[in-house]
């Protein structure tokens, strides 16, 4: 499987380097020199983990060579086919009754009434984020409307579902 990445241009330099998800670079600026450059690993697993990567050794490429291999090493989920949950999470205040759907309500600004949708989760295995369906706002939300958006989340939910298996 894999994780979501995004380009990074090393300042001063025409490289770009293609950085995974949950590596960032850290740079610090004084008078206009930057200074203490390398990368970070940085992974929640209940409390934060996190190593740094110094570019004082190696050229930054070396460094987020290195940090990538480290992040391999820990990092269980989509890296190395982590798949899908499938139960709810005890937690979870509103049951949908399907993992990765949830109810969500939002007020927009300048609008005072509040929306509603149903939203699946991301997958970051898939390179997908959130998306919702909208259900309606306080004063047009019906219980029709809602199952039908219900229903839109959780056939969506299953085909990210059967791509996950598809990739596995």
């Amino acid at each position: 499987m894999r994780t979501p990445t995004r380009k990074y241009k090393l300042q001063g330099s025409a490289r770009t380097l293609t950085v995974p998800r949950r590596i960032v670079r850290c740079d610090s600026m004084t008078n206009g020199h930057v200074h203490s450059r390398g990368w970070q690993v940085r992974y929640p697993n209940g409390k934060v983990r996190s190593k740094f990567f110094s570019d004082q050794a190696d050229p930054p490429h070396k460094s987020l060579e290195r940090a990538k291999a480290y992040l391999r090493s820990i990092y269980r989920c989509p890296l190395s086919g982590g798949g899908l949950h499938t139960r709810e999470a005890a937690r979870k205040k509103m049951r949908t009754g399907v993992p990765g759907i949830r109810y969500v309500s939002k007020a927009s600004r300048g609008k005072h009434v509040a929306e509603y949708y149903v939203e699946v989760g991301a997958i970051p295995s898939l390179g997908t984020g959130p998306k919702r369906f909208y259900v309606g706002t306080a004063n047009t939300i019906t219980v029709k409307r809602f199952e039908i958006a219900r229903q839109k989340a959780v056939q969506f939910r299953r085909q990210l579902a059967e791509q996950v298996k598809q990739r596995a």
